[in-house]
Order: C-alpha cells, then structure tokens, then sequence
C-alpha cells in the first residue's frame, strides 16, 4: 500500500492546471456545487476576493487576475438557457466565473434526444464552445486536462457533451479527460429516448476519454431513503454527495500533492477501452444527534462495502459461501448422514400430491416467470455484488484527513486485513494485486447543502471492477434490444 504524504506548503512552481467543463442540466447544477466547494478549499469568497490564506496551488483551479480577483477555470455550456440564466442570477458565487464562461443557446434545448445535442442544435454551438475552450487553454502555464460532469440521459448531456469530448480528443490528444457520468434512475422517468441517449453515449465515451467515473441516481435515491432517512430525495441530494465524492477523488491533482490525471488513468487503466471505473464512499452517516466520527478502519470497511457504493450494478450472482482456510475438511459419517437426508428429502417431494393447475393458473405462472426473465425486470433475485465474483483490476484510495500516523497505520493494516478475510479480489492477470493509496492532508471543509455528517475524515474509493459490466449490459443494451425488437 502506496501513503503519499502531501503536508508540504512549500510554493510549487510547476503546478499544472486543471480545465472543468460542465455540460447539460445535470452538468451544470453539479459543477456549480464542485466550484462551491473548490472556493471553500481555498478559502476564496463569492465575489472572488481570498478570505483567509489560500493554498500554493490555487492557480491549478483558479486564475487572479490583475486586481487579485480570483477567477475559476470552468465552463457551463448548455443548450436550454434556463439554467445557466438560473445560475448567473441567483448563485451566491456566480462572480468567481469570467462572463466568457456560459455558452448557451437563447431559444430551444436539447429535448431529450441524442441526434439534437449532436447533429442539430449542438453544430450550432460547438464553434463558440471551441473558442471559449481555447480561450481557458490559453490562460493556463501547463494544462494537466480536462474534468468533464454531465449526464448521459439527456439531449445536452449525451449529444452536445460527445460532441465537446470528440473535438478535445482531436484537439488537445496528449492531455487527459476525465468525466463524471450520472446515469438515470431507470425506476422513475424513464422514456424511451433515454435509452437510446445512453447507447451511443458510451460508444462515444469509449474513445474519447481516459477515465469514466460512473455515478448512478438509481444508486442514490437508495441511499438517501435507507441511509440517510430523506424521506423524497431530490437532484440536490444527489448532487449534494456526488461533490463530496469528486472533492475527495480529485483533492490530490487539484492540490497539486502528487499523482495527476495522466498518472491516475495509467494505473488505473490496464486497457484503452476498460476505462469505466466504480466508486463508493467511506463517511455516509445521516446527521443525527447522536452521529459520531467515524475511524480509518471503519471507512476502510465501508468503501468496500455495497451500501457504500454509488453504484448499482443490477442482477448479480447466488450469495455466495465464503470457506475459511482454518476450517477442517468434513469426515466420512458427516458427508454420509448429509447423503441420507438429501435422499430422504427428496423421496418426500416425490410422494407429495402434484397440484393440478388451471389453464388460467398455469398461465399466470408462465408470465409470472417471463417477467422475472425480463431485462427490464432484473435484480431481484440475486445480491447485486459479490466480493468473491465481483474482482477488482486496480483499487485507488484517497484518504483526506490530519497527518497523523495512527491513522496511516490503520489504514494499512485494514486494507491487508480485509484482503486476507477476502473482502475483495484481484483478478488473475494483475500483475502487482495490490491497492494504491495516497494520504492527502487537507483539511475537510463542510457546506451547507450537505446532507451527511461531517466527518473529520474522508475517505473515497475508485475501482477498475468487472461489475461495470453488468450495468451497461443490463441497463443498456439489454433494454436497447428489447426496444429495437419492438420495431
């Protein structure tokens, strides 16, 4: 296990910069909040002005300008105005944004439709959004990449997003992209568009960028009800996590402490296209009065833990029986008495008296099994994860707390800890089989709309895992060839 200790305030002179690109609603209202809590990082107020001592690498996410306003690096395109014009109006840190920032259309969306944000109303806005693009490259000294949020339901989230991701990879090839891609809860307005949306999305996403991030509504609204106890979770909620997450993921090359983009998409990414990573969060605690702090261990446990995760990765496996190596192995009369019980019980279903069912029965009872079978109806008969099943091509942790060496200590024995009781699994072609962690030493700040307890301590997980493959095949092309069968 790799602690790569970032306590150093020494000024850096060779901090590279970091361009955030927030596409569509989704996009937008979730890269509003990462500013938000990028201005609390650094100590910088609403109208740009530092409120307190800012740290050696503000310039990798900020630029100051001649009157020492502090100015962000990031981006709000959409295709509908309506929430850029929401922004600008009422957020509390809208001047802290050049007014070259927003790029909008001024009369109609991108409605819900992928070919609309791509091939119509995107080509009218993809020239401006190229200058602006080029204007912000021009300001850095030594651009690191290019963080991306958006959704990939929607017409602007899908369409004009890929459109944007195609010209950076032409334009900008050697710098990094990595994007933050929400998908939708299938279980509440879902149109037939959105799968379509999501199809040639991650078809485009194969690619066009280095690192795929996958964070899901669906995983969300499950742990606002069961967690948190937020009896009507809304986007806000969501989001709400989503930036305590990508604060915590991204803390290390935004503090300029170590790994950068490139380094974090080369050890994570053992192939070009196995690009598309999972992610789980260790301090998810509703804030209570009685809510206390949680300890490295526990967060340990918790980033590897299903509840955790920010993602559902829908039908799994048959729960699966973990034997221990101290066990001993069965004796001969054990194994024979369990023999004589199986053929007892099973002599016992065979005398049973055979229902006879109805023709209407009978047919009930088929649909019943025809439904269970349908994509669209998965992950309700088996566990949605299996520590055993589910293994892992490369595990990355990010631990943001006090430089304190207890806690890296208790980090470290954990991690081996829960890899010899077989919490999780490296798949067998990994070379080194073992996680990477980095040890971050900045302090947590909390915001307003947060939804969780704050915790001293943060912790965050990124896995390359082989249950990515679930959800796209399930949620996507399952339900896109049911639909395509329908013709």
């Amino acid at each position: 296990v790799l602690f790569a200790d970032s306590m150093s305030n020494s000024k850096q002179s060779n901090n590279k910069q970091i361009i955030t690109i927030n596409i569509g609603g989704c996009g937008v209202n979730l890269g509003s909040l990462c500013l938000e809590q990028q201005c609390a990082q650094q100590s910088i107020s609403g109208g740009g002005k530092p409120i307190g001592p800012t740290h050696d690498s503000v310039d990798i996410s900020f630029k100051e300008s001649s009157t020492g306003r502090y100015y962000a690096r990031t981006l709000f395109a959409d295709l509908d105005p309506y929430p850029i014009n929401l922004l600008q109006n009422t957020h509390s840190y809208s001047d802290v944004m050049f007014p070259t920032s927003f790029v909008y259309l001024k009369y109609h969306g991108g409605k819900s439709n992928f070919a609309a944000g791509h091939y119509t109303c995107g080509k009218e806005l993809i020239d401006t959004m190229n200058d602006r693009i080029r204007l912000t490259v021009e300001d850095c000294d030594s651009l690191q990449g290019f963080q991306v949020h958006h959704s990939v339901a929607g017409g602007t989230g899908s369409g004009f997003a890929m459109l944007v991701l195609e010209r950076l990879a032409v334009d900008y090839r050697k710098k990094a992209k990595i994007g933050f891609e929400v998908l939708p809860d299938d279980r509440r307005a879902m149109t037939p568009t959105v799968v379509y949306n999501m199809l040639l999305s991650f078809h485009w996403l194969l690619d066009h960028t280095e690192i795929s991030v996958l964070l899901d509504n669906w995983k969300m609204y499950d742990i606002c009800t069961r967690t948190l106890g937020i009896k009507v979770p809304r986007f806000a909620h969501f989001n709400a996590l989503y930036n305590k997450l990508i604060a915590c993921i991204t803390s290390e090359p935004r503090l300029g402490t170590g790994a950068d983009f490139g380094a974090l998409a080369r050890n994570m990414v053992p192939f070009p296209r196995l690009h598309f990573l999972m992610s789980s969060l260790g301090s998810i605690q509703a804030k209570q009065k009685n809510a206390h702090n949680i300890g490295t261990k526990q967060l340990v446990e918790n980033c590897l833990q299903y509840d955790h995760m920010m993602q559902y990765f829908g039908t799994g496996y048959a729960p699966t029986k973990h034997v221990d190596d101290s066990v001993k192995s069965k004796t001969k009369e054990e194994t024979k008495i369990e023999e004589k019980e199986n053929e007892d019980t099973t002599i016992s279903m065979k005398k049973k008296r055979k229902v006879k069912y109805s023709k209407k029965q009978s047919q009930k009872k088929l649909n019943d099994e025809n439904n269970a079978r349908h994509p669209w109806n998965f992950g309700k008969t088996h566990q949605p994860y299996d520590c055993a099943e589910d293994k892992y091509l490369a595990m990355y942790f990010v631990y943001r707390g006090k430089n304190a060496m207890q806690a890296v200590r208790a980090a470290n024995e954990s991690v081996i800890s829960l890899r010899k009781q077989r919490k999780y699994e490296f798949i067998n072609f990994v070379a080194s089989g073992e996680p990477s962690m980095t040890f971050v030493a900045s302090p947590n700040v909390p915001l307003a709309s947060d939804v969780t307890h704050d915790n001293e301590d943060q912790l965050a997980m990124v896995g390359n895992n082989v249950a990515i493959m679930r959800t796209l095949n399930q949620r996507i092309v399952n339900k896109f060839d049911h639909l395509y069968s329908q013709r």
